[in-house]
């Protein structure tokens, strides 16, 4: 031990696993060197580095210094190990080890002095990137939001423009009748936009969804109670409804299937399809090209 160190200082350690996404972690909880050392050791290095793709969101052992800043252990290139360093000033610093235990005599003096030698690390060049979101802990609550539903209203008074536009010209060019109906149809579509946006407002209101990539557990429903479920026992993933151009998916919904017959649908109002997609990498999934599809009023009655 050295002389500095006080065997009873603490710190926030946290862990992540393969599959994780950025902010994601488990076991949060203040850890003392030893007790961080012994995690270290007995972490599953070797099954979480298979098939790994090496970034700064990985399987991980990462350290919360006093200053808003962070050390973090990962896996490395050729079965190395490394140290990601970053300080309160968003700069990247990078160290790898050959072995496991080459790490150890720096993760302490993080603990006994909260600053690393910053002389044996590689300051990464990283201007461009947002690197943040691979040290803070990130709460994955997501509930209806503002931003989507001005998207809503935007394609909206979009789709009208377009239909005013049309009638000034079949009433500037009576002879040219085929393009009499357009307006009429674009009509519909705002009238079937309108339907559904209020069908996926009243479904969204007032929920919430806790939900992370790498847990198997999530929670949905009323934002005060909300029902747990696993992914364990999902049947199949179905999303419902044409990706718009520009990625637009606010009026889509995605639709859980359990294996005891019991379906969830959740509004895309609240959370975007991809990103709600992405959090179940291991679910069969199939897609249903419906344009604008509404919400089921039971989420107990799967829908044909």
């Amino acid at each position: 031990m050295e002389p500095s160190e006080n065997p009873s200082l603490t710190r926030t350690v946290k862990l992540q696993y393969k599959d994780y996404e950025a902010g994601e972690y488990s076991s949060v909880m203040p850890r003392t060197a030893d007790a961080t050392v012994q995690l270290i050791n007995t972490y599953p290095w070797d099954q979480q580095r298979d098939h790994l793709a090496i970034d700064l969101t990985n399987p991980s052992i990462t350290i919360e210094g006093v200053d808003n800043d962070y050390l973090k252990l990962s896996p490395w290139y050729n079965g190395k190990f490394v140290l990601h360093y970053f300080d309160r000033t968003h700069h990247l610093y990078t160290r790898s080890f050959d072995h496991l235990s080459d790490a150890t005599p720096l993760i302490r003096t993080y603990f006994a002095s909260s600053l690393p030698d910053l002389s044996t690390f590689k300051k990464e060049i990283t201007w461009l990137q947002s690197n943040t979101a691979h040290f803070r802990t990130v709460e994955f609550i997501y509930s209806m939001r503002l931003a989507r539903l001005t998207s809503v209203a935007l394609l909206a008074l979009y789709t009208l423009f377009i239909s005013a536009t049309f009638t000034g010209v079949v009433i500037q060019h009576p002879p040219f009748y085929p393009i009499l109906l357009m307006p009429l149809v674009l009509l519909f579509l705002i009238i079937r936009l309108a339907m559904v946006a209020v069908n996926h407002y009243r479904s969204a209101k007032d929920m919430v969804l806790i939900i992370s990539r790498g847990k198997q557990e999530f929670s949905y429903g009323p934002a005060a109670t909300p029902e747990r479920f696993n992914k364990n026992d999902i049947k199949e993933i179905i999303t419902y409804g044409r990706r718009a151009k520009g990625g637009f998916t606010a009026l889509t919904r995605v639709e859980i299937r359990f294996l005891d017959g019991r379906c969830i649908n959740i509004s895309c109002l609240m959370i975007p399809q991809e990103t709600l997609t992405a959090k179940f990498p291991h679910c069969s999934r199939s897609e249903v090209g419906t344009t604008f599809p509404l919400i089921i009023p039971s989420a107990a009655v799967p829908s044909g």
